[in-house]
Protein backbone atom coordinates (compact mmCIF):
# COMPACT_ATOMS: atom_id res chain seq x y z
CA UNK A 1 0.00 0.00 0.00
CA UNK A 2 1.54 3.39 -0.84
CA UNK A 3 2.19 5.41 1.85
CA UNK A 4 0.29 9.03 2.46
CA UNK A 5 2.22 12.00 3.18
CA UNK A 6 1.53 13.85 6.30
CA UNK A 7 -1.33 17.08 6.39
CA UNK A 8 0.10 20.41 5.87
CA UNK A 9 -1.25 23.45 5.81
CA UNK A 10 -0.99 26.13 2.73
CA UNK A 11 -2.41 29.23 2.20
CA UNK A 12 -4.72 29.97 -0.09
CA UNK A 13 -3.98 32.05 -2.88
CA UNK A 14 -0.10 31.33 -2.85
CA UNK A 15 1.96 28.28 -4.64
CA UNK A 16 3.23 25.30 -2.29
CA UNK A 17 6.62 24.09 -2.78
CA UNK A 18 6.82 19.75 -2.68
CA UNK A 19 10.01 18.35 -2.02
CA UNK A 20 12.02 15.24 -1.33
CA UNK A 21 9.70 14.00 -4.14
CA UNK A 22 11.18 10.36 -5.86
CA UNK A 23 12.49 11.41 -9.09
CA UNK A 24 10.73 9.74 -11.71
CA UNK A 25 7.65 8.83 -9.88
CA UNK A 26 4.07 9.01 -10.24
CA UNK A 27 1.85 11.09 -7.72
CA UNK A 28 -1.49 12.02 -6.68
CA UNK A 29 -1.79 15.33 -4.67
CA UNK A 30 -4.97 16.25 -2.92
CA UNK A 31 -6.52 19.64 -1.39
CA UNK A 32 -8.92 19.36 1.73
CA UNK A 33 -10.60 22.17 3.89
CA UNK A 34 -9.33 21.06 7.57
CA UNK A 35 -6.21 20.74 8.82
CA UNK A 36 -6.76 17.05 9.18
CA UNK A 37 -6.98 16.55 5.46
CA UNK A 38 -10.31 13.85 5.71
CA UNK A 39 -11.51 13.06 2.26
CA UNK A 40 -14.99 14.41 3.53
CA UNK A 41 -13.08 17.69 2.93
CA UNK A 42 -11.11 17.23 -0.28
CA UNK A 43 -11.52 19.99 -2.44
CA UNK A 44 -9.16 18.92 -5.82
CA UNK A 45 -6.39 16.96 -6.54
CA UNK A 46 -3.72 16.28 -8.88
CA UNK A 47 -1.69 13.24 -10.57
CA UNK A 48 1.97 13.95 -12.01
CA UNK A 49 4.95 11.87 -12.17
CA UNK A 50 8.48 13.28 -11.62
CA UNK A 51 11.12 13.81 -13.65
CA UNK A 52 13.47 11.17 -14.52
CA UNK A 53 16.41 10.73 -12.57
CA UNK A 54 18.64 10.87 -16.26
CA UNK A 55 22.18 10.26 -15.64
CA UNK A 56 23.10 10.77 -19.65
CA UNK A 57 21.45 10.55 -22.90
CA UNK A 58 23.40 10.72 -26.58
CA UNK A 59 22.40 10.26 -29.90
CA UNK A 60 23.90 7.07 -31.69
CA UNK A 61 23.90 6.94 -35.30
CA UNK A 62 24.52 3.38 -36.52
CA UNK A 63 27.43 2.08 -38.50
CA UNK A 64 28.57 -1.77 -39.59
CA UNK A 65 31.73 -3.55 -40.25
CA UNK A 66 32.98 -3.80 -43.69
CA UNK A 67 31.70 -7.74 -43.47
CA UNK A 68 28.14 -6.46 -42.55
CA UNK A 69 28.50 -8.83 -39.32
CA UNK A 70 27.55 -6.19 -36.87
CA UNK A 71 25.49 -2.58 -36.52
CA UNK A 72 25.79 -0.14 -34.11
CA UNK A 73 28.94 1.84 -32.37
CA UNK A 74 32.52 1.03 -32.00
CA UNK A 75 35.06 3.29 -32.57
CA UNK A 76 37.78 0.99 -32.44
CA UNK A 77 36.26 -1.42 -35.22
CA UNK A 78 38.13 -1.45 -38.61
CA UNK A 79 35.38 -1.60 -40.46
CA UNK A 80 34.06 1.34 -43.12
CA UNK A 81 31.79 2.96 -40.32
CA UNK A 82 32.06 2.22 -37.04
CA UNK A 83 29.19 4.51 -36.41
CA UNK A 84 29.17 7.80 -34.12
CA UNK A 85 27.87 8.49 -30.40
CA UNK A 86 27.01 12.18 -29.30
CA UNK A 87 28.20 12.37 -26.71
CA UNK A 88 30.21 9.07 -26.12
CA UNK A 89 31.59 10.08 -22.59
CA UNK A 90 28.93 9.72 -19.33
CA UNK A 91 29.46 12.06 -15.85
CA UNK A 92 28.28 10.00 -13.11
CA UNK A 93 29.25 10.10 -9.47
CA UNK A 94 32.20 13.02 -10.57
CA UNK A 95 33.82 10.68 -12.64
CA UNK A 96 34.17 10.60 -16.30
CA UNK A 97 33.36 7.29 -18.46
CA UNK A 98 34.02 6.40 -21.98
CA UNK A 99 31.19 4.44 -23.97
CA UNK A 100 33.32 1.90 -25.98
CA UNK A 101 30.81 -0.10 -27.47
CA UNK A 102 26.93 -0.21 -28.13
CA UNK A 103 26.92 -2.52 -30.96
CA UNK A 104 24.64 -5.78 -32.43
CA UNK A 105 26.22 -8.75 -34.09
CA UNK A 106 24.67 -11.59 -35.37
CA UNK A 107 25.15 -13.88 -32.57
CA UNK A 108 25.19 -11.20 -29.39
CA UNK A 109 24.93 -7.38 -28.30
CA UNK A 110 26.95 -5.62 -26.44
CA UNK A 111 27.72 -2.54 -24.53
CA UNK A 112 31.02 -1.49 -22.34
CA UNK A 113 32.49 2.03 -21.29
CA UNK A 114 35.99 2.44 -20.11
CA UNK A 115 36.99 4.80 -16.99
CA UNK A 116 37.56 4.44 -13.02
CA UNK A 117 36.05 3.75 -10.56
CA UNK A 118 33.89 0.84 -11.75
CA UNK A 119 30.32 1.30 -10.63
CA UNK A 120 28.64 -1.35 -9.20
CA UNK A 121 25.21 0.34 -9.17
CA UNK A 122 22.31 -0.92 -11.25
CA UNK A 123 21.29 1.94 -13.91
CA UNK A 124 18.94 1.59 -16.23
CA UNK A 125 19.63 1.66 -20.15
CA UNK A 126 17.07 3.30 -22.66
CA UNK A 127 17.30 2.76 -26.30
CA UNK A 128 14.86 4.86 -28.25
CA UNK A 129 12.35 5.06 -24.67
CA UNK A 130 12.54 1.40 -24.53
CA UNK A 131 14.40 -0.10 -21.58
CA UNK A 132 17.15 -2.30 -23.03
CA UNK A 133 18.15 -3.58 -19.24
CA UNK A 134 18.82 -2.89 -15.84
CA UNK A 135 22.89 -3.66 -14.89
CA UNK A 136 25.98 -2.25 -13.55
CA UNK A 137 26.43 -0.70 -17.09
CA UNK A 138 29.58 1.25 -15.68
CA UNK A 139 31.56 -1.21 -14.14
CA UNK A 140 34.01 -1.67 -17.51
CA UNK A 141 32.84 -5.42 -18.21
CA UNK A 142 31.40 -6.31 -21.23
CA UNK A 143 27.06 -6.56 -20.99
CA UNK A 144 24.46 -7.79 -23.28
CA UNK A 145 21.10 -5.01 -24.00
CA UNK A 146 18.02 -5.93 -24.98
CA UNK A 147 16.99 -4.58 -28.90
CA UNK A 148 18.84 -3.27 -31.11
CA UNK A 149 18.48 -6.17 -33.36
CA UNK A 150 16.54 -4.50 -36.10
CA UNK A 151 19.24 -1.66 -36.35
CA UNK A 152 19.90 -0.34 -39.61
CA UNK A 153 22.79 1.37 -41.39
CA UNK A 154 22.34 5.40 -40.42
CA UNK A 155 19.86 5.09 -38.04
CA UNK A 156 19.73 6.93 -35.29
CA UNK A 157 19.14 5.82 -32.26
CA UNK A 158 17.92 7.61 -29.01
CA UNK A 159 20.33 6.21 -25.92
CA UNK A 160 19.52 6.47 -22.18
CA UNK A 161 21.24 5.73 -18.41
CA UNK A 162 18.72 6.65 -15.82
CA UNK A 163 18.65 5.78 -12.13
CA UNK A 164 16.97 2.11 -11.77
CA UNK A 165 13.77 3.10 -10.77
CA UNK A 166 13.19 6.09 -13.24
CA UNK A 167 11.41 6.08 -16.37
CA UNK A 168 13.36 5.84 -19.24
CA UNK A 169 12.48 9.30 -21.61
CA UNK A 170 10.52 9.43 -24.10
CA UNK A 171 11.39 9.99 -27.65
CA UNK A 172 13.14 7.46 -30.50
CA UNK A 173 15.52 8.97 -33.55
CA UNK A 174 14.79 8.59 -36.95
CA UNK A 175 15.25 5.73 -39.61
CA UNK A 176 16.22 5.39 -43.08
CA UNK A 177 13.66 3.79 -45.44
CA UNK A 178 14.27 0.43 -46.24
CA UNK A 179 14.36 -0.58 -49.87
CA UNK A 180 15.24 -3.86 -51.99
CA UNK A 181 16.14 -3.26 -55.44
CA UNK A 182 16.81 -5.77 -58.25
CA UNK A 183 20.48 -5.56 -60.50
CA UNK A 184 22.51 -7.76 -62.75
CA UNK A 185 19.10 -9.33 -63.68
CA UNK A 186 19.63 -12.27 -66.60
CA UNK A 187 17.06 -14.92 -68.34
CA UNK A 188 17.73 -17.05 -65.21
CA UNK A 189 19.39 -14.83 -62.17
CA UNK A 190 19.33 -11.59 -60.70
CA UNK A 191 20.67 -9.98 -57.48
CA UNK A 192 19.10 -8.27 -54.76
CA UNK A 193 20.36 -5.69 -52.82
CA UNK A 194 18.55 -4.81 -49.70
CA UNK A 195 19.65 -1.04 -47.97
CA UNK A 196 17.95 0.19 -44.58
CA UNK A 197 17.66 -3.57 -43.22
CA UNK A 198 18.69 -5.20 -40.38
CA UNK A 199 21.65 -7.46 -40.22
CA UNK A 200 19.43 -10.98 -40.58
CA UNK A 201 16.43 -10.51 -43.19
CA UNK A 202 14.32 -13.10 -45.11
CA UNK A 203 13.47 -12.61 -48.97
CA UNK A 204 10.15 -14.14 -49.77
CA UNK A 205 8.32 -14.47 -53.26
CA UNK A 206 4.84 -13.19 -53.37
CA UNK A 207 4.25 -13.40 -57.39
CA UNK A 208 3.68 -14.64 -59.84
CA UNK A 209 3.04 -17.38 -57.28
CA UNK A 210 3.58 -17.33 -53.10
CA UNK A 211 6.89 -19.21 -52.11
CA UNK A 212 7.75 -20.34 -48.86
CA UNK A 213 9.22 -17.97 -46.52
CA UNK A 214 12.97 -17.67 -47.13
CA UNK A 215 13.00 -20.10 -49.98
CA UNK A 216 13.47 -17.51 -52.66
CA UNK A 217 16.64 -18.50 -54.89
CA UNK A 218 17.94 -15.49 -56.84
CA UNK A 219 20.19 -17.96 -59.03
CA UNK A 220 16.92 -20.32 -60.14
CA UNK A 221 14.66 -17.77 -61.99
CA UNK A 222 12.72 -18.73 -64.78
CA UNK A 223 13.30 -16.89 -68.11
CA UNK A 224 10.85 -14.26 -69.23
CA UNK A 225 9.30 -14.06 -66.18
CA UNK A 226 7.82 -10.98 -63.63
CA UNK A 227 8.55 -11.74 -60.11
CA UNK A 228 7.44 -9.45 -56.39
CA UNK A 229 9.50 -10.54 -53.86
CA UNK A 230 9.14 -9.14 -50.34
CA UNK A 231 11.74 -8.36 -47.40
CA UNK A 232 10.99 -9.40 -44.13
CA UNK A 233 12.67 -9.31 -40.68
CA UNK A 234 14.54 -13.01 -40.23
CA UNK A 235 11.96 -15.44 -40.16
CA UNK A 236 8.75 -13.37 -40.12
CA UNK A 237 7.21 -13.71 -43.03
CA UNK A 238 3.97 -12.96 -41.54
CA UNK A 239 4.71 -9.33 -40.33
CA UNK A 240 4.83 -6.29 -42.41
CA UNK A 241 7.64 -6.71 -45.07
CA UNK A 242 10.02 -4.13 -44.75
CA UNK A 243 10.61 -3.34 -48.77
CA UNK A 244 9.80 -4.56 -51.61
CA UNK A 245 10.72 -5.13 -55.66
CA UNK A 246 9.41 -6.28 -58.98
CA UNK A 247 11.24 -7.26 -61.72
CA UNK A 248 11.30 -9.03 -65.00
CA UNK A 249 13.85 -12.22 -66.56
CA UNK A 250 14.56 -11.62 -69.84
CA UNK A 251 13.74 -14.14 -72.29
CA UNK A 252 16.16 -16.80 -72.19
CA UNK A 253 19.34 -16.18 -74.67
CA UNK A 254 18.96 -18.76 -77.71
CA UNK A 255 21.91 -20.21 -79.77
CA UNK A 256 20.83 -22.29 -83.17
CA UNK A 257 22.50 -24.04 -85.81
CA UNK A 258 20.72 -23.46 -89.16
CA UNK A 259 21.59 -24.57 -93.52
CA UNK A 260 24.32 -27.17 -91.75
CA UNK A 261 26.03 -28.92 -94.68
CA UNK A 262 29.22 -31.26 -94.27
CA UNK A 263 31.42 -28.55 -94.69
CA UNK A 264 29.67 -25.46 -93.02
CA UNK A 265 26.60 -23.90 -90.93
CA UNK A 266 24.96 -20.46 -89.37
CA UNK A 267 24.76 -20.18 -86.33
CA UNK A 268 21.74 -17.32 -85.31
CA UNK A 269 21.48 -15.85 -81.92
CA UNK A 270 17.99 -14.99 -80.56
CA UNK A 271 16.77 -12.62 -77.81
CA UNK A 272 20.20 -10.44 -77.37
CA UNK A 273 21.21 -7.46 -78.13
CA UNK A 274 24.62 -5.68 -78.09
CA UNK A 275 27.85 -7.43 -79.71
CA UNK A 276 28.80 -11.29 -78.97
CA UNK A 277 31.41 -13.93 -79.66
CA UNK A 278 31.32 -17.17 -80.29
CA UNK A 279 33.86 -20.52 -79.91
CA UNK A 280 33.64 -23.96 -80.95
CA UNK A 281 33.98 -26.11 -77.25
CA UNK A 282 34.09 -29.32 -79.31
CA UNK A 283 35.15 -31.71 -80.67
CA UNK A 284 38.83 -30.12 -78.57
CA UNK A 285 41.06 -28.84 -78.83
CA UNK A 286 38.49 -25.57 -78.65
CA UNK A 287 38.09 -23.07 -81.39
CA UNK A 288 39.15 -19.63 -81.12
CA UNK A 289 36.99 -16.55 -79.30
CA UNK A 290 35.58 -15.20 -82.64
CA UNK A 291 33.65 -11.70 -82.23
CA UNK A 292 29.93 -10.84 -83.84
CA UNK A 293 28.66 -7.36 -84.65
CA UNK A 294 26.42 -5.85 -82.45
CA UNK A 295 23.71 -5.53 -84.60
CA UNK A 296 24.51 -9.08 -86.15
CA UNK A 297 22.34 -11.92 -84.97
CA UNK A 298 24.11 -14.50 -87.63
CA UNK A 299 27.50 -15.85 -87.43
CA UNK A 300 28.86 -17.96 -90.96
CA UNK A 301 30.73 -21.28 -89.92
CA UNK A 302 33.40 -22.60 -92.25
CA UNK A 303 35.83 -25.31 -92.46
CA UNK A 304 34.01 -27.92 -90.91
CA UNK A 305 34.11 -31.92 -91.57
CA UNK A 306 31.34 -33.77 -92.55
CA UNK A 307 29.49 -36.72 -90.15
CA UNK A 308 31.03 -34.88 -86.58
CA UNK A 309 29.81 -33.48 -83.89
CA UNK A 310 29.81 -29.66 -82.89
CA UNK A 311 29.81 -27.57 -79.94
CA UNK A 312 29.27 -24.15 -80.17
CA UNK A 313 28.96 -21.22 -77.45
CA UNK A 314 28.25 -17.63 -77.72
CA UNK A 315 29.18 -15.13 -74.89
CA UNK A 316 29.08 -11.70 -73.95
CA UNK A 317 33.05 -10.99 -73.32
CA UNK A 318 35.78 -10.93 -75.61
CA UNK A 319 37.49 -13.73 -73.83
CA UNK A 320 34.76 -16.10 -74.03
CA UNK A 321 34.16 -16.42 -70.45
CA UNK A 322 30.37 -15.42 -69.90
CA UNK A 323 28.77 -17.99 -71.36
CA UNK A 324 25.03 -16.79 -73.07
CA UNK A 325 23.70 -20.13 -74.48
CA UNK A 326 25.15 -22.69 -76.52
CA UNK A 327 24.20 -25.33 -79.50
CA UNK A 328 25.22 -28.87 -80.47
CA UNK A 329 24.79 -30.21 -84.18
CA UNK A 330 26.25 -33.08 -86.01
CA UNK A 331 27.13 -32.25 -89.86
CA UNK A 332 25.74 -34.69 -92.44
CA UNK A 333 27.99 -36.47 -94.72
CA UNK A 334 29.34 -34.86 -97.89
CA UNK A 335 27.12 -34.64 -101.01
CA UNK A 336 26.79 -37.51 -103.53
CA UNK A 337 29.16 -36.65 -106.65
CA UNK A 338 29.53 -38.18 -110.02
CA UNK A 339 26.57 -39.92 -110.43
CA UNK A 340 25.89 -42.01 -113.09
CA UNK A 341 23.00 -43.95 -114.74
CA UNK A 342 22.93 -46.62 -117.11
CA UNK A 343 20.04 -48.87 -118.75
CA UNK A 344 19.05 -52.26 -118.19
CA UNK A 345 16.01 -54.54 -118.90
CA UNK A 346 13.75 -53.51 -116.94
CA UNK A 347 15.94 -51.47 -114.74
CA UNK A 348 18.29 -48.61 -114.13
CA UNK A 349 21.87 -49.23 -113.05
CA UNK A 350 23.18 -46.09 -110.95
CA UNK A 351 27.00 -45.48 -109.65
CA UNK A 352 28.52 -42.82 -107.75
CA UNK A 353 31.74 -41.47 -106.16
CA UNK A 354 32.02 -42.44 -102.67
CA UNK A 355 30.91 -39.54 -100.02
CA UNK A 356 32.99 -38.65 -96.89
CA UNK A 357 31.25 -39.09 -93.68
CA UNK A 358 29.01 -41.90 -95.70
CA UNK A 359 28.51 -45.50 -93.91
CA UNK A 360 24.90 -46.07 -96.58
CA UNK A 361 23.54 -44.35 -99.40
CA UNK A 362 19.48 -43.38 -100.18
CA UNK A 363 18.52 -43.73 -103.88
CA UNK A 364 15.05 -41.71 -104.66
CA UNK A 365 13.74 -42.16 -108.19
CA UNK A 366 10.06 -40.94 -109.59
CA UNK A 367 8.64 -41.09 -112.68
CA UNK A 368 6.78 -38.58 -114.87
CA UNK A 369 5.05 -35.33 -112.66
CA UNK A 370 5.34 -37.79 -109.61
CA UNK A 371 7.02 -36.08 -106.57
CA UNK A 372 10.41 -38.03 -105.11
CA UNK A 373 9.44 -39.85 -101.62
CA UNK A 374 10.41 -42.32 -99.38
CA UNK A 375 6.87 -43.50 -98.72
CA UNK A 376 5.94 -43.65 -102.57
CA UNK A 377 3.52 -46.81 -103.25
CA UNK A 378 4.75 -48.58 -105.32
CA UNK A 379 8.27 -48.28 -103.44
CA UNK A 380 10.34 -44.96 -105.43
CA UNK A 381 13.04 -45.71 -102.79
CA UNK A 382 15.78 -47.67 -101.57
CA UNK A 383 19.24 -47.85 -99.21
CA UNK A 384 22.45 -49.55 -100.07
CA UNK A 385 25.72 -49.59 -97.88
CA UNK A 386 27.67 -49.48 -101.57
CA UNK A 387 28.29 -46.91 -104.12
CA UNK A 388 25.98 -48.82 -107.09
CA UNK A 389 23.02 -49.71 -107.09
CA UNK A 390 20.28 -51.33 -109.80
CA UNK A 391 16.63 -50.25 -109.73
CA UNK A 392 14.74 -53.06 -110.89
CA UNK A 393 10.99 -54.06 -111.87
CA UNK A 394 10.85 -50.98 -113.63
CA UNK A 395 8.54 -50.26 -117.10
CA UNK A 396 10.24 -51.05 -119.91
CA UNK A 397 10.84 -47.62 -122.21
CA UNK A 398 9.36 -45.49 -119.39
CA UNK A 399 11.49 -42.93 -118.48
CA UNK A 400 12.78 -42.12 -114.82
CA UNK A 401 14.31 -39.37 -112.77
CA UNK A 402 16.99 -40.56 -110.05
CA UNK A 403 19.02 -39.23 -107.33
CA UNK A 404 21.22 -40.31 -104.10
CA UNK A 405 22.32 -38.94 -100.86
CA UNK A 406 24.44 -40.18 -98.38
CA UNK A 407 23.17 -41.12 -94.80
CA UNK A 408 25.18 -42.39 -91.51
CA UNK A 409 23.69 -43.43 -87.76
CA UNK A 410 23.28 -39.96 -85.58
CA UNK A 411 23.62 -37.19 -88.42
CA UNK A 412 21.41 -35.86 -91.08
CA UNK A 413 21.34 -36.82 -94.34
CA UNK A 414 23.72 -35.29 -96.82
CA UNK A 415 22.62 -33.15 -99.57
CA UNK A 416 20.93 -34.84 -102.42
CA UNK A 417 23.50 -35.80 -105.77
CA UNK A 418 22.35 -34.10 -108.56
CA UNK A 419 19.22 -35.98 -110.88
CA UNK A 420 19.85 -38.46 -114.08
CA UNK A 421 17.33 -39.20 -115.88
CA UNK A 422 16.95 -42.07 -118.34
CA UNK A 423 14.75 -44.71 -119.72
CA UNK A 424 14.26 -48.48 -118.69
CA UNK A 425 14.94 -50.84 -121.25
CA UNK A 426 12.75 -53.19 -123.13
CA UNK A 427 15.81 -54.79 -124.38
CA UNK A 428 18.57 -57.30 -122.94
CA UNK A 429 21.74 -55.81 -122.64
CA UNK A 430 23.63 -57.18 -125.45
CA UNK A 431 26.52 -60.04 -124.22
CA UNK A 432 29.28 -62.29 -125.57
CA UNK A 433 30.63 -59.30 -127.61
CA UNK A 434 33.91 -60.15 -129.01
CA UNK A 435 36.11 -57.88 -131.49
CA UNK A 436 39.32 -59.20 -133.46
CA UNK A 437 41.30 -58.20 -136.17
CA UNK A 438 39.61 -58.96 -140.02
CA UNK A 439 42.10 -60.98 -142.05
CA UNK A 440 41.43 -58.33 -144.80
CA UNK A 441 43.39 -55.90 -142.67
CA UNK A 442 42.84 -51.97 -141.31
CA UNK A 443 39.15 -53.61 -140.28
CA UNK A 444 37.89 -55.62 -136.82
CA UNK A 445 35.59 -58.17 -137.42
CA UNK A 446 33.02 -58.08 -133.98
CA UNK A 447 30.43 -60.87 -133.04
CA UNK A 448 28.06 -60.64 -130.42
CA UNK A 449 25.10 -62.78 -128.78
CA UNK A 450 21.56 -62.04 -130.37
CA UNK A 451 19.04 -60.34 -128.67
CA UNK A 452 15.22 -61.60 -128.39
CA UNK A 453 13.21 -58.63 -129.69
CA UNK A 454 16.13 -56.88 -131.33
CA UNK A 455 15.15 -55.80 -134.92
CA UNK A 456 18.72 -54.50 -135.63
CA UNK A 457 21.55 -53.76 -133.78
CA UNK A 458 24.11 -50.62 -133.58
CA UNK A 459 27.59 -50.43 -133.29
CA UNK A 460 29.70 -48.19 -131.52
CA UNK A 461 33.23 -47.70 -131.52
CA UNK A 462 36.53 -45.18 -130.22
CA UNK A 463 40.12 -45.00 -129.51
CA UNK A 464 40.97 -44.51 -125.99
CA UNK A 465 41.03 -40.16 -126.52
CA UNK A 466 37.71 -40.41 -127.82
CA UNK A 467 34.26 -40.20 -126.05
CA UNK A 468 31.10 -42.45 -126.83
CA UNK A 469 29.23 -39.60 -127.85
CA UNK A 470 31.01 -38.06 -130.97
CA UNK A 471 32.00 -41.82 -131.73
CA UNK A 472 31.27 -43.06 -135.46
CA UNK A 473 28.75 -45.97 -135.40
CA UNK A 474 26.93 -48.19 -137.67
CA UNK A 475 24.14 -50.81 -137.87
CA UNK A 476 23.71 -54.06 -138.36
CA UNK A 477 21.07 -56.58 -138.90
CA UNK A 478 22.86 -59.97 -137.81
CA UNK A 479 24.96 -60.83 -134.60
CA UNK A 480 28.35 -60.16 -136.57
CA UNK A 481 29.74 -57.18 -138.61
CA UNK A 482 33.26 -55.79 -139.80
CA UNK A 483 33.82 -52.29 -139.09
CA UNK A 484 36.38 -51.29 -142.14
CA UNK A 485 38.37 -48.08 -142.42
CA UNK A 486 40.41 -48.33 -138.92
CA UNK A 487 43.86 -47.68 -138.67
CA UNK A 488 45.77 -50.74 -138.11
CA UNK A 489 48.07 -50.85 -135.06
CA UNK A 490 45.19 -48.94 -132.78
CA UNK A 491 43.64 -50.41 -129.75
CA UNK A 492 39.65 -49.84 -130.81
CA UNK A 493 36.71 -49.88 -127.90
CA UNK A 494 33.65 -51.54 -129.05
CA UNK A 495 30.12 -51.41 -127.78
CA UNK A 496 27.24 -52.79 -129.21
CA UNK A 497 23.17 -52.29 -128.47
CA UNK A 498 20.09 -54.06 -129.59
CA UNK A 499 17.39 -51.49 -131.17
CA UNK A 500 13.76 -52.78 -131.75
CA UNK A 501 11.43 -52.28 -134.65
CA UNK A 502 10.20 -49.32 -132.76
CA UNK A 503 14.15 -48.02 -133.03
CA UNK A 504 14.24 -47.90 -129.65
CA UNK A 505 17.89 -48.72 -128.11
CA UNK A 506 18.74 -51.17 -125.50
CA UNK A 507 21.46 -51.18 -123.03
CA UNK A 508 24.78 -50.76 -123.93
CA UNK A 509 27.34 -53.81 -123.80
CA UNK A 510 30.29 -54.09 -121.89
CA UNK A 511 33.38 -52.57 -123.88
CA UNK A 512 35.05 -55.54 -125.89
CA UNK A 513 38.61 -54.44 -126.82
CA UNK A 514 41.00 -54.94 -130.26
CA UNK A 515 43.55 -53.78 -132.93
CA UNK A 516 43.29 -53.86 -136.41
CA UNK A 517 46.23 -55.20 -138.35
CA UNK A 518 47.51 -54.02 -141.61
CA UNK A 519 46.49 -56.11 -144.68
CA UNK A 520 49.24 -59.13 -146.00
CA UNK A 521 51.17 -58.64 -148.85
CA UNK A 522 50.15 -60.35 -151.71
CA UNK A 523 52.00 -61.70 -155.39
CA UNK A 524 50.18 -62.48 -158.39
CA UNK A 525 51.46 -63.39 -161.77
CA UNK A 526 49.58 -62.14 -164.82
CA UNK A 527 50.35 -61.95 -168.95
CA UNK A 528 51.73 -65.77 -168.35
CA UNK A 529 53.43 -66.67 -171.96
CA UNK A 530 55.58 -69.93 -172.86
CA UNK A 531 58.34 -67.51 -172.37
CA UNK A 532 57.42 -64.78 -170.38
CA UNK A 533 54.94 -63.32 -167.11
CA UNK A 534 53.81 -59.77 -165.27
CA UNK A 535 54.48 -59.52 -161.71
Amino acid sequence: MTPVASCSAAVTGTAATLSGLTPGTAYTWKTYSDSTCTEANKLASVDFTTAAAVIWTATLTVGNDSEEKSRGYKPSDPGDNPGMLSPSTIAYGGATYTVARIQHTLSATYFQVTGTPAVSTDLKLCLDGTAAGTKAWLDGTVKSFTGGGAWVLDQTVKAALVESSASCPAGAGTKPTATLSASAVTSTSAKLTATSHPLVITLRQTSPTLGDCGAFDEDSLTPGTTYTVKSYPDGACAETPLASVTFTTPPAVTLAATDVTDISATLTIGEHTGQWWHRRTSPTPAGTCTAVGADTATASLTGLAANTGYTFKAYSDSGCTTELASVTFTTPPARVSNLKVASAKAALALSWDAATGATGYEVQWKSGQEAFSSSADPARHATTTGTSYTISGLEAWRQYTVRVRATAPDAPAGAWSGEGTLAASGLDKVTGVTVSAASAGNALDVGWTAVMGAARYVLTWKTAQEDYADAPSTSATGASHTIPGLTAGTEYMVVVQAVDASSRTGPRSDEAKGTPTAPAAALAAGDVRDTGATL
